[in-house]
């Protein structure tokens, strides 16, 4: 989740692993920062079916996986997807993204894509007190509604209208 105006800060990240690795873990986020994952996407060097899935590694625990383990026909071409739909993904500050194939094609390797905005942590959320205002005429109808006050002796709302200076004894509904 990021304010629009850091979408000035999206950030790609590509990261190869080995011949005959069978996962791939990108960056871990640095301190004081979020990651919003946008994209990311998971391909071989050469053709292949494999199960693969991703996952999140945590500060000090995992991983945990994020997508279902799912027989894909992978291609240089062809990258399995992380996120669809427009989805996004957030990773705290020590947390990473692991691509993982359960079996390599000899000699073959696997790269991890991702696309990510990077945001500061704040050290603390603040939201200004929204000002209650209750004008004449909500505080009549409110009066009305429940039976209090001078509005339920008089239900009859005056003609509408007023003078110049927008002022009348009535309000329109």
């Amino acid at each position: 989740m990021f304010d629009l105006h850091e979408g000035r800060q999206v950030q790609n990240k590509a990261k190869t692993s080995a011949a005959d690795a069978l996962f791939i873990k990108g960056d871990s986020v640095p301190d004081g920062k979020i990651w919003t994952i946008i994209a990311a996407a998971l391909y071989p060097s050469v053709a292949e079916t494999r199960v693969v899935l991703f996952e999140r590694n945590a500060k000090d625990f995992g991983p945990y996986p994020i997508t279902i383990p799912f027989s894909a026909s992978l291609d240089t071409t062809i990258r399995y997807p992380m996120l669809t739909e427009g989805n996004e993904y957030l990773l705290l500050p020590g947390e990473s993204i692991t691509g993982r194939r359960i079996a390599a094609t000899a000699g073959s390797t696997i790269t991890l894509y991702f696309e990510f905005v990077e945001s500061d942590l704040p050290y603390y959320s603040y939201i200004e007190p929204v000002r209650k205002l209750v004008s004449k005429r909500s505080s009549r109808i409110l009066q009305a509604a429940t039976g209090t006050g001078a509005a339920f002796s008089s239900p009859v709302i005056g003609p509408r209208g007023g003078d110049r200076r927008g002022e009348s004894g009535s309000e329109p509904i």
